[in-house]
């Protein structure tokens, strides 16, 4: 069959299946591009809210920190602290005297219930509540939390806002204390760092058992946790961030599963609530939390198959999954349009190709021959002519004119494919012109002989050598250490490079200079070859070096201080002469600490007193020193027998010594002490304390004995505060107990909570009758224990003694 027969035929079929193979190829495309633009939408509108969610929580997290850092949440927290400390009675009763006067229908109070909070020592906590509650209500109301709280450390919840069941409860006793309330506040509590913490949501009885999350923040004061703020969240906000329907269509969502794939925003399709009621465990959330994101297809909670965009959110330590869905019905409801479209065009299209198909075939043979011929010239040639049939106004014509266009492209190409090779040759120059001014030295090394194939001027003049000395030398005259080389060479054949390596190298005129080598493989003029940097870091050693040598004149200044403040201790002879027996625990976290006793003669008895100075180590020995002067100046002008008078006058001395009286002074440091005044000729003892207690341990068991609660110095302290003397019952066999704070607030434990009043009186109730030697031991061992392996907080310091 001759070429005019078959083209015809050949035009036919090939249209036919051109116009089949490229209808289903459109179809297909077509496909593809709508489920790409589901995709990138669905993508998208999983990102926005991600985006969204991202910063309404962060805001929040912010928003709760600088409120935690204002003073006037420090100073509420204190005024109520103290407030709440004045009580007299028991737990509950103040519980349930709060509780009476402050309702959830009336969280400012009941009008005749505070009035009567007076008479039962609450007087100080009604004013500082109507103080407060106003400011605390606004931001509360303005910032769209649900309640706020105040917690001191003791777990007690010190203020709420809205004044639920949770509300003058013990977070480490309470009915509450496993909520989600007690556990956030527990984690921010036993952090090793003052950090904000959060409680993923949970149904929380105190509100009905409605959805809840907590986030808390530390309140610190002087670098030191004295409290938490909280606040409680509903899952409104989330909700209302998943459920903008903009870009959503008719079956699309967004919401959030939990880690016990639980939802914690609403669904879009249920009229009820979902949040913590449905569980959605479907692929995409299984993906999500292995830490994965994605799109793909599944069967989503409803039971229908979705296109499914999931990603994993991580806030404070809780992930949850964020997944964005459509139905894939109406995703693919456009394809099914253009597919019955298509079918119908299609036909069409086939019969008008059959028919004119065999007559444009015909016309096409001698101009593609001389298209043919003009292509196979250029292809020898590699040179643009000017192609035939560029002036007809058909196809043939078009791709005449294409294959001109080609054809001038490619020789273009080639055109600039040489000027490239030139630039690159250019490039090279510059580098090596670069190279030569660096300040750094950089050597090309050979790889199969060590022999130096390039240096720069820098290298030069390091090695104090003329450049055609060092072409060709091997680089074994240039290392100081050839232990040193070979490690540095064992390195670069295992992984073809070295970083920053810090090497001796030797100046062949004599001397040495340390350097920080930097080298990796590659090819040199068809070669393997090393290139190598040094920087001169011989003078950064020296510095370092001299470092050193100042930390141990720094150390040594510390154990000599060490030295001066045991020497201020007391003779154990003072303390042996009127008491029958005693025991001393005195042990600084550092070399030097801020805790301090005293013991010496007064009158005709015994003061022995026990401080605990504003901060540790160097800092706090200081203060020490000061509280010692102090109390020395003070027992000269004090009447013998009375040692409230005594603190009083050493806390306006302390403040006097630090400038805290006038608007100059720039120390806000002090300490907390308590005094004992022990008369053998009366058997009597008088106690005092500054934010200190007694603990006696008699026949009654242990118990004990406050004392005021301010400490002396600091600048909030008036110069006029008092204190107050307690006159202690001395019964035979009765214990003693001085203790500073390290003791009671060292972190320990499983759960990483401090030691605590109540483990340390059930050790004396334990303990009791036994030597005070041996007691001394058992307060260690205790504190050990539980202790474990973290870190001592405190300097540590107990005195025990038996009249």
């Amino acid at each position: 069959m001759r070429i005019r027969s078959k083209l015809p035929l050949v035009v036919v079929v090939g249209a036919l299946v051109t116009g089949l193979a490229f209808g289903s190829l459109n179809y297909y495309l077509f496909a593809q591009e709508i489920r790409r633009n589901t995709v990138a939408k669905l993508e998208a509108l999983r990102d926005t809210r991600l985006a969204a969610l991202s910063a309404s929580l962060s805001n929040t997290d912010r928003t709760l920190n600088v409120l935690a850092q204002i003073l006037a949440v420090k100073n509420a927290l204190f005024e109520l602290e103290a407030a709440w400390d004045e009580f007299r009675g028991t737990a509950d009763r103040r519980r349930d005297l709060l509780r009476q006067t402050y309702t959830l229908a009336a969280p400012d109070g009941l009008p005749d219930r505070i009035a009567g909070l007076n008479d039962h020592g609450l007087g100080f906590y009604a004013r500082v509540h109507h103080r407060v509650q106003p400011w605390f209500r606004t931001i509360q109301r303005d910032l769209g939390f649900y309640d706020l709280f105040l917690i001191s450390l003791s777990g007690d919840v010190l203020y709420s806002t809205i004044k639920e069941p949770d509300y003058a409860t013990n977070l480490y006793e309470g009915k509450w204390r496993n909520s989600g309330l007690g556990r956030v506040f527990r984690a921010v509590q036993s952090a090793e760092r003052p950090q904000t913490r959060f409680e993923d949501f949970s149904h929380y009885a105190p509100s009905g058992a409605a959805p809840a999350a907590f986030l808390a923040a530390p309140i610190v004061d002087g670098g030191d946790l004295v409290g938490v703020l909280a606040i409680q969240m509903t899952s409104e906000r989330l909700t209302r961030i998943m459920q903008v329907t903009t870009g959503m269509g008719k079956t699309g969502e967004t919401y959030l599963v939990g880690s016990d794939r639980l939802m914690r925003t609403d669904s879009r399709f249920k009229a009820e609530s979902t949040i913590l009621r449905l569980r959605v465990d479907t692929d995409p959330v299984r993906r999500a939390f292995a830490d994965a994101g994605g799109t793909m297809e599944a069967v989503d909670y409803r039971g229908t198959p979705v296109l499914s965009s999931f990603l994993p959110f991580d806030f404070l330590g809780t992930r949850w999954a964020l997944l964005a869905e459509i139905d894939i019905g109406e995703v693919e409801t456009p394809l099914r349009e253009m597919r019955d479209n298509m079918l119908v065009v299609g036909c069409l299209l086939a019969a008008l190709v059959i028919v004119v198909g065999s007559e444009m075939a015909r016309r096409l043979t001698r101009p593609l021959t001389r298209l043919s011929d003009a292509l196979t010239q250029f292809g020898r040639t590699r040179v643009a002519a000017a192609m035939p049939e560029t002036s007809r106004n058909d196809e043939i014509g078009d791709m005449a004119r294409v294959f001109e266009q080609v054809t001038r492209e490619v020789q273009d190409h080639i055109e600039n494919q040489a000027r490239i090779e030139a630039a690159l040759r250019e490039s090279e120059a510059r580098l090596l012109s670069i190279l030569e001014t660096s300040p750094i030295g950089v050597a090309i090394i050979s790889a199969d002989d060590g022999t130096v194939q390039y240096v720069n001027d820098r290298t030069l003049e390091l090695f104090g050598m003329p450049r055609e000395a060092a072409l060709g030398a091997t680089t074994g005259d240039f290392w100081a250490d050839p232990a040193q080389r070979e490690a540095i060479g064992r390195e670069m054949a295992r992984t073809g490079v070295v970083r920053d390596a810090e090497v001796q190298m030797r100046i062949p005129g004599g001397g040495s200079f340390w350097a920080l080598y930097t080298g990796f493989s590659f090819t040199f003029g068809d070669r393997p070859a090393r290139i190598g940097w040094l920087y001169d870091i011989t003078e950064r050693r020296k510095a370092a070096e001299a470092l050193a040598r100042a930390m141990e004149l720094i150390s040594g200044s510390i154990e000599y201080a060490s030295r001066i403040q045991r020497s201020i201790l007391p003779d154990p002879a003072v303390l042996e002469s009127v008491l029958a027996e005693h025991a001393v625990i005195w042990e600084p976290r550092d070399v030097v600490g801020g805790d301090i006793y005293w013991a010496a003669t007064w009158g005709g008895g015994l003061l022995l007193g026990l401080a605990d100075c504003t901060g540790h180590g160097v800092p706090g020995a200081f203060v020490t020193l000061l509280a010692t002067g102090a109390l020395d100046r003070a027992q000269d002008e004090v009447a013998v027998g009375d040692p409230a008078l005594l603190i009083g006058r050493m806390h306006q001395m302390v403040k006097a010594t630090l400038g805290q009286h006038s608007d100059h002074g720039q120390s806000d440091d002090g300490l907390e002490l308590g005094f004992c005044f022990l008369d053998p000729a009366r058997r009597a003892l008088t106690f005092a304390g500054a934010r200190f207690s007694l603990f006696v341990v008699d026949g009654d068991g242990p118990r004990e004995i406050k004392g005021d609660g301010r400490g002396i110095g600091y600048r909030g302290i008036p110069m006029d505060q008092t204190f107050a003397n307690h006159d202690v019952p001395v019964a035979p066999g009765a214990t003693y107990f001085l203790t500073t704070d390290g003791l009671i607030d060292q972190i320990g434990g499983p759960k990483r909570r401090s030691f605590g009043k109540r483990r340390f009186m059930d050790l004396l109730r334990a303990q009791a009758g036994r030597p005070l030697t041996a007691q001394r031991q058992a307060i260690l061992d205790a504190l050990a224990d539980h202790q474990g392996d973290e870190p001592r907080r405190d300097d540590l310091s107990v005195v025990a003694f038996r009249l």
